[in-house]
């Protein structure tokens, strides 16, 4: 007899609470605004070099010019086309949107390319020493900064252009 009026009072106290409501909207509700919790922003964990893999998994064959840094010689650190510049960090290729009223460089690559997340900047320097029918090396710089305007990566090096 205890436990049923312990129970029935129990079950009272409960009728009489409001539900709690999370802040974030459900699944539904946030894939109805375009957003999704499956894929996080993507966090930086240093400039990785693109691998001929990497270019293979992500179709980033074309024109457009690729950053080359001085410190691992030969290593492509960022890849800027017309549809988008990319580099690699965690293991994972990021894509910035290229910005149209930034500088164009050669091969339809521009100056400026961002996300959200983060913004660079590849800027070429002197003139250009052609090598082959098709490629044109150029001294050139590369920052990357967080969506804030911190700066995680700022280097010189060989700046590839061609198709």
């Amino acid at each position: 007899m205890r436990f049923a009026v312990l129970m029935s009072v129990l079950l009272l106290a409960g009728c009489g609470a409001e539900p709690e409501q999370s802040e974030a909207p459900a699944p539904a509700e946030q894939e109805r605004q375009g957003k999704t919790t499956d894929t996080p922003p993507p966090t930086f964990a240093g400039l990785e070099s693109i691998s001929f893999p990497d270019i293979e998994e992500n179709d980033l064959f074309g024109a457009g010019c690729s950053f080359i840094g001085t410190e691992d010689v030969g290593a492509t650190l960022f890849i800027a086309m017309d549809d988008g510049g990319y580099f690699k960090t965690g293991g994972e290729v990021v894509t910035l949107a290229p910005d149209p009223d930034s500088r164009l460089l050669p091969y339809d690559a521009r100056g400026i390319y961002s996300s959200e997340t983060f913004w660079a900047e590849l800027a070429l320097t002197g003139e250009g020493t052609r090598r082959g029918s098709e490629v044109v090396d150029y001294d050139g710089a590369l920052t990357l900064r967080d969506g804030e305007g911190g700066i995680l990566f700022q280097g010189e090096g060989l700046v590839e252009c061609g198709a």
